[in-house]
């Protein structure tokens, strides 16, 4: 094993790198904030810091940004007020490169993993801005890099919502189902990320493979509940059995070849239902009688 040791501010905290070739362990640690007492330690501590997103914490961030407060205070940076600003400024613009630069890569996989964290690490960041903006620090007032993931991160939410559609209809009386996916299919490819990221991502494009099956499924449950509704208006509002032949045939019509349980049931409720009309004309003519 073959240990690179780095200067003052190296700690045992490490990341192992293996050797393709000789299937050796490089041992790179990670720097102690606390022993740092210079603005070329803070400087490379940025630099591992925002050198990969592995790198790259909250908790580190605020160490180094801290530190340099301190050494600042103390009059220990070379350049003092000048060079704290300046340190903290390249910090925070890195930072938000980095985390740019690994949403632009991880949202070309197949999944995102990490998505929570990354949300995490955004409104921190945002949080940050706005504090060094308010100290004085040469930054803008929004960071580009921040609201561009902000955007990205917001457009895959909207995006993915979309694809969980399930396309349910709330039921009209004898309205006949009317939804379907092309439109929501439509708003997801027109998504300014759609071609870049969202393409590539496993779960929006299994579920807008779904659509066709979910329409399906919505449409049955859509007639199953129509039907229904169909006997219980009948029975309150006590339709002659001629109006409820046409109903049934307006039925018929939407779910021949869609949903014939429920045609089934319209046709027993048929079968079975007593004209009140009828009922009532009888009950007087027997009383006549």
């Amino acid at each position: 094993m073959k240990v690179l040791k780095f200067i003052g501010f190296f700690s045992l905290l490490s990341i192992v790198m293996t050797s393709c070739n000789q299937n050796q362990k490089v041992i790179v640690t990670a720097p102690v904030i606390d022993t740092i007492q210079s603005g070329e330690g803070i400087s490379r501590a940025i630099d591992y810091l925002t050198e990969k997103p592995s790198n790259w914490s909250q908790t580190m961030f605020d160490s180094i940004a801290n530190k340099i407060s301190s050494l600042a205070a103390a009059g220990d940076l070379d350049r003092n007020i000048l060079e704290d600003k300046s340190l903290k400024e390249r910090l925070f613009d890195s930072s938000a490169s980095l985390l740019k630069w690994k949403v632009d890569s991880v949202f070309r996989l197949a999944t995102y993993s990490g998505y929570a964290q990354m949300r995490k690490d955004l409104k921190f960041l945002q949080n940050r801005n706005k504090l060094f903006y308010e100290a004085g620090l040469r930054i803008e007032q929004t960071n580009q890099f921040l609201n561009t993931v902000e955007d990205i991160f917001d457009n895959y939410d909207k995006v993915l919502s979309l694809s969980k559609s399930q396309f349910y209809q709330r039921v009209t009386y004898l309205k006949n189902y009317s939804l379907d996916y092309s439109s929501t299919k439509r708003n997801i490819e027109e998504n300014r990320y759609y071609k870049t990221y969202f393409c590539h991502n496993a779960e929006i494009m299994r579920n807008i493979k779904e659509f066709p099956e979910r329409v399906k499924s919505a449409r049955f449950r859509y007639l199953t509940v129509l039907e229904d509704t169909i006997e219980a208006v009948v029975v309150r509002n006590g339709y002659t059995y001629k109006q409820l032949l046409d109903d049934q045939s307006k039925f018929y019509n939407y779910a021949n070849g869609v949903n014939q349980k429920a045609i089934d049931e319209l046709n027993l409720f048929v079968n079975n239902y007593v004209d009140p009309n009828e009922k009532s004309a009888n009950e007087d003519k027997n009383t006549i009688q």
